[in-house]
């Protein structure tokens, strides 16, 4: 309480994404929450429970910043000791700016469920990666518009796809 925390979304974006939940219980405990992240993210993370500034920057984004205490967001659940039942579930937790739901609406019109869909991670660790063929039952299943959201290199795997495969 009463002291200024810097908590910075460190690892990939997902990650950071599925963790921002934490903050709602860090703010709880008192004090201002600072938290540094990617632009990519900025507009996702400027409504979280919890989060008195946000700041757009890299890793080293808080050696300019007065604080007293540093934490990576993916800390925060061994801190609070998280076990399953323990874990913040209160949902939705992120919400989509409107224009820009309008915006992604237009551009794919339909009633479809719309599924983003990213198969390759950083180069630096194939765990987070599969070939996209391995996707194709996914891909059939009915009802399901998938959208390629891939970027780089891998982006152009979706060449080797049946034609016969609706993958935006």
């Amino acid at each position: 309480a009463g002291r200024r925390l810097v908590v910075q979304i460190v690892q990939g974006v997902g990650d950071g994404l599925r963790f921002v939940r934490y903050l709602g219980i860090v703010k709880e405990r008192g004090g201002e929450v600072v938290v540094v992240t990617v632009i990519a993210v900025m507009d996702l993370c400027k409504d979280l429970k919890g989060v008195d500034i946000l700041v757009e920057g890299p890793a080293e984004a808080r050696q300019a910043m007065v604080f007293d205490v540093y934490v990576p967001l993916l800390s925060l659940p061994g801190i609070f000791e998280t076990r399953l039942e323990t874990i913040p579930s209160q949902v939705p937790y992120l919400f989509a700016d409107p224009r820009k739901v309008r915006y992604w609406c237009d551009r794919f019109p339909g009633t479809g469920f719309k599924v983003g869909l990213v198969w390759a991670g950083k180069a630096t660790d194939r765990r987070r990666s599969c070939p996209i063929e391995e996707l194709v039952p996914l891909l059939k299943v009915p009802g399901v518009e998938f959208i390629g959201l891939q970027r780089g290199a891998p982006a152009k795997e979706v060449s080797v796809l049946p034609e016969q495969m609706a993958f935006e």
